[in-house]
């Protein structure tokens, strides 16, 4: 996985299934069965585990269409 720090902007998928496009604002880390797991909070008020986010619009993509899961990408974000 890549470290993802306060401040990146990432890629995750809304309930809906559309693409959507936010700011990390805080991490947390929480143990859990031995392991370490990380939730990041979103600027929006959303908290994510690191499996849900992604770096880059390029590799958002590529995994729900590895998935074969169809995904909305609003207008805009393909300029990114």
């Amino acid at each position: 996985m890549f470290e993802l720090f306060v401040g990146d902007v990432v890629y995750y998928t809304t309930a809906d299934q559309t693409l959507a496009k936010d700011t990390i604002i805080s991490i947390a880390a929480r143990k859990e069965k031995g392991k370490v797991k990380h939730i990041y909070t979103l600027f929006s008020g959303l908290s994510k585990l690191e499996g849900e986010l992604f770096l880059s619009l390029k590799r958002a993509k590529a995994h729900f269409e590895q998935c074969k899961i169809q995904v909305n990408i609003p207008e805009g974000f393909e300029a990114d």
